[in-house]
């Protein structure tokens, strides 16, 4: 079992029998990805088309609420019959001589099971968490673009500073916020929550040796240990934690 997190590559799951559980955007994306493996090598049904074809059949499962496909796995496009869309997982059956690779057992009206998976991957979703976001702040106090505060201790090794953030499982409107001032083309996106200061000036460092100009140059103007990043091509954004300017 992995998160979507996890997930990388199609390449690295060819020929598995995969169950994808949730139907948002990265669900959508992934049974994507998988189903598209069989595009012109097999039928939907698994029956080959490419006698020369060099990689084996790979089975894709779509556990969701409901029987309709999210996003743009509408049942149109190419790789829509690869995708098998089946009903939420009820329990989980261990390994047993039967069935080594355990079993799924799934809530329809049919009690299905699903045997011989040898993957399944979580695309539930993300606990986004922007710290530097006060929800008593302009422009996040009336923004809502996500619906929950950081307590006070509800993260371990959590800093004091933390608290009052913005954070929740959805975030909803933040392009609408991208632009935040009249005539000022800065653009800010709260992104990666892994502090990576280093990385960061090696980069300005390597992009400011440059001779050529046309390269694009950048100077850390200021950063914040929790490795959020703005990046701002004209002037930095007040309040940032990370910055990048382009030197004068």
């Amino acid at each position: 079992m992995i998160h979507s997190r996890e997930y990388r590559r199609p390449e690295d799951h060819i020929g598995k029998k995969i169950v994808v559980v949730g139907a948002g955007n990265s669900g959508a994306d992934i049974v994507r990805h998988l189903s598209s493996l069989n595009l012109g090598h097999y039928t939907h049904k698994g029956e080959k088309i490419d006698d020369q074809a060099d990689r084996p059949f790979t089975t894709v499962y779509q556990s969701v609420t409901g029987a309709s496909r999210a996003g743009y796995n509408s049942g149109t496009e190419p790789w829509a019959p690869y995708i098998r869309t089946v009903a939420t997982i009820d329990h989980f059956e261990g390994p047993t001589e039967e069935r080594p690779k355990g079993s799924i057992h799934l809530k329809d009206d049919s009690r299905t099971v699903l045997e011989d998976i040898d993957l399944i991957i979580f695309a539930t979703g993300y606990n986004n968490s922007v710290p530097f976001a006060k929800a008593t702040d302009r422009p996040w106090k009336s923004a809502n673009v996500l619906d929950e505060v950081i307590r006070e201790d509800e993260r371990e090794g959590g800093d004091k500073w933390e608290v009052g953030g913005v954070k929740g499982l959805h975030m909803v409107g933040l392009d609408e916020l991208l632009l935040f001032l009249k005539a000022d083309r800065s653009i800010a996106f709260p992104g990666l929550r892994t502090s990576f200061p280093i990385l960061v000036t090696k980069l300005t460092n390597e992009h400011t040796k440059s001779s050529h100009s046309h390269s694009p140059k950048f100077k850390v103007v200021s950063k914040h240990s929790t490795g959020q990043v703005s990046y701002l091509p004209s002037r930095p954004l007040r309040n940032s934690p990370i910055t990048l300017q382009s030197p004068a």
